[in-house]
């Protein structure tokens, strides 16, 4: 095997993956799924943290933002606490997602191959491409721990103490990865692994389980949210509307081109969702030669229940983690076509990907990342606040006085303005005095919007008395 050859279908690679994101960093990306509050952390963590670290996680059910804070921090730094910074992040983090894939599939097939299942990755619908520049924590950064899984399951099926540990560990950032560690599980072949890869994972998954029991969660606790995961819409019949949902809205979105007009949009959209739809049928009934094969297709289909079971086959940000498999799926179908097949469909995948590329560029507006803000103390706080410590209200309190202490009077009016109208829970008039007494604390300009909630709070008491 010539290691020359190999490394320079890698830097290839590399250098188109920089050739074709580098561009779009520089227009203005949207935000996706509230980047700008990882910014924000970052934002925290450069300049003296106000509330406790834990208490920055978003949710009760993985610590991928706060990773992703961290991971952040630097490209601040180095590039200013800017909109191009924080979405370089995300960029950095796929960059090595790129390195680690081509190794996988290098491990398994000739560097032709695992280059051309690479480049699946790198030319993509425009909606993989704007999830794989989200810094989100979740969903998008799994394809890199689930790469590094792979590497790993091929060399230390000896060691699976460190296995089940990066399991656990990449579980606790995104629980959407306990589809990996239950596709892993089928690969251990006697007892022995599995308490060597379960010690391991508990290990790994123990800062999840350490925030939800020390940090008070409320209702909003990890069991609750497990449990109606998948319990709230329990039925055949629900189950088949998802599954419908998932092939005609979940599938259609995650290879979507949302940027090119219509019809040709949704004709894409649906040729990509045909392909590789039929190349999964086609790598089931052809069955896995290789383990990596068996494997890919093992994790494709738990995926994709899971989507339907617990009802997020329309979103398409769940589905983002069969993304690697894809290339593999369609190198397998490629191979049984004739030549001039192959060709055309090649062709039409690539130049596809380069339209899904070019439709995000912007060049009217290149460098306006470098001047817009890459995070902010309002979006998101209200809701991470909120969501965190809402279920108490003298908590709540607490910890928003501490955030919002030498704010604006103008920042602090858009904050209590922007609460839910969830914010108070009356059960008794123990809780409407405690409500009161916490709006009677506060400076008259910034109570008229709290007496807003509180109404709605006490028509929802009346009605549930009656």
């Amino acid at each position: 095997m010539d290691t020359k050859r190999i490394d320079k279908k890698l830097i290839i690679l590399l250098g188109l993956y920089c050739l074709l994101r580098l561009p779009l960093l520089l227009s203005p990306l949207e935000d996706v799924t509230y980047e700008i509050y990882r910014g924000a952390i970052a934002h925290d963590l450069i300049h003296g943290l106000k509330l406790s670290f834990w208490d920055y996680a978003a949710d009760p059910y993985g610590l991928g933002p706060l990773l992703n804070g961290f991971w952040t921090v630097p490209f601040f730094l180095l590039f200013g606490e800017n909109w191009f910074a924080l979405k370089f992040a995300p960029f950095a983090w796929h960059f090595l997602t790129v390195f680690v894939w081509y190794y996988v599939w290098k491990d398994y097939y000739v560097p032709q191959k695992a280059f051309l299942i690479s480049l699946f990755f790198i030319l993509a619908p425009s909606t993989i491409i704007e999830y794989s520049l989200t810094n989100s924590g979740y969903h998008f950064e799994m394809v890199l721990w689930m790469g590094l899984t792979l590497l790993l399951l091929r060399r230390v099926l000896a060691g699976t103490f460190w296995l089940g540990m990066l399991g656990g560990f990449s579980s606790a950032m995104v629980l959407t990865n306990l589809v990996t560690v239950a596709t892993v599980l089928f690969y251990l072949k006697n007892s022995r692994l599995y308490l060597f890869y379960l010690v391991g994972f508990c290990v790994g998954f123990s800062p999840l389980v350490f925030f939800n029991t020390g940090s008070n969660w409320g209702e909003a606790n990890f069991a609750y949210f497990a449990y109606t995961l998948f319990t709230i819409e329990a039925s055949i019949p629900s189950w088949i509307i998802n599954g419908k949902e998932l092939l005609t809205q979940g599938l259609p979105a995650l290879f979507g081109f949302g940027k090119l007009p219509q019809p040709l949009a949704w004709l894409f959209s649906f040729l990509f969702t045909g392909l590789y739809l039929l190349s999964l049928i086609h790598l089931t009934i052809r069955k896995p030669k290789l383990p990596i094969e068996s494997f890919g297709l093992l994790f494709q289909v738990l995926l994709l229940v899971c989507a339907v079971l617990a009802s997020n086959g329309t979103r398409p940000y769940y589905l983002f983690p069969l993304v690697p498999f894809v290339g593999m799926n369609l190198a397998l179908l490629l191979e049984s076509l004739r030549k001039e097949f192959q060709y055309s469909l090649l062709s039409f995948c690539f130049i596809g990907g380069l339209i899904g590329n070019l439709s995000l560029l912007q060049p009217a507006r290149f460098g306006e990342s470098f001047s817009m803000p890459g995070y902010s103390k309002m979006d998101g706080l209200v809701w991470t606040l909120e969501n965190r410590f809402g279920h108490d209200l003298k908590l709540f309190w607490e910890k928003s006085r501490i955030v919002l202490a030498n704010e604006s009077l103008d920042f602090k009016k858009e904050f209590y303005g922007s609460l839910s109208g969830e914010l108070f829970k009356i059960k008794s008039e123990e809780d409407l005095k405690q409500a009161l007494s916490f709006i009677e604390e506060l400076e008259p300009e910034l109570r008229p919007p709290l007496l807003e909630r509180l109404e709605m709070a006490l028509k929802r008491y009346r009605l549930e008395r009656k």
